[in-house]
């Protein structure tokens, strides 16, 4: 199912996973500093996350998330 955003709304939702990247970054450069790599390699993903998503919703593409599965088992990703 895809959802259809009036450009209010979608200029509204690009600009807050611009604001959540800028903010994880953030996030990842304090946990750099005190050593927390693993935390760090986290907050990086998500903050490329956020933006990859902004960038498809500004070019018109609704990004979709789709189970994972791993060894017949499935894992739904987590809504960020």
């Amino acid at each position: 199912m895809t959802q259809q955003w009036d450009k209010e709304s979608r200029d509204a939702l690009i600009a807050y996973r611009m604001k959540r990247a800028d903010e994880t970054m953030q996030e990842a450069d304090l946990m750099i500093k005190e050593s927390l790599y693993h935390g760090a390699i986290n907050r990086l993903y998500y903050a490329c996350y956020y933006a990859t998503v902004a960038i498809l919703l500004k070019n018109g593409i609704q990004a979709q998330t789709q189970p994972l599965h791993l060894q017949g088992t499935t894992i739904e990703q987590p809504s960020s």
